[in-house]
């Protein structure tokens, strides 16, 4: 597995349990999310509120997705009046699937797939591959921001 991308992309990688760690990666921080860090609050507030960090700094991270996507992206709501909710709130779980997926790899197949170039390539007239993320019709190579702005 070979990464694409400039560093500056700071892009991450998700791994299955068990998976060998990319040697692009063999230097990042390591965070496993699983049942236990999903079912404690704190654990996982204090985690979302890092990994941000990491986001928006642009701070490649290897993410070890032990819990079924179905239990990550189950719905969360709130019974609470928005005003009693404060302006600080947010669904930790929703969050945390957001700094998963926007800027990293899916590894979890044994390939890197970049999703925002097959995304592309499902919507415009591009390619996946090439020396960038994508190339178009007349050859151009363009890499597919998944960051922060």
């Amino acid at each position: 597995m070979t990464p694409s991308g400039p560093s500056p992309l700071g892009r991450s990688v998700v791994l299955g349990p068990g998976q060998p760690t990319p040697e692009a990666w063999g230097a990042a921080d390591n965070y496993v999310l699983d049942r236990e860090l999903l079912g404690d609050a704190d654990q996982l507030e204090t985690t979302v509120h890092h990994l941000t960090r990491g986001y928006v700094n642009r701070i490649p991270s290897i993410y070890v997705l032990g819990v079924d996507l179905e239990i990550l992206n189950a719905p969360e709501t709130s019974d609470a009046p928005p005003y009693e909710l404060g302006a600080e709130f947010t669904f930790l779980r929703e969050r945390l699937t957001k700094l998963i997926w926007h800027n990293s790899y899916d590894a979890r197949s044994g390939e890197l797939i970049w999703w925002w170039a097959h995304k592309a390539a499902a919507r415009l007239d591009v390619t996946v591959g090439g020396p960038a993320d994508v190339l178009t019709a007349d050859g151009t190579s363009i890499w597919i921001d998944g960051g922060p702005r």
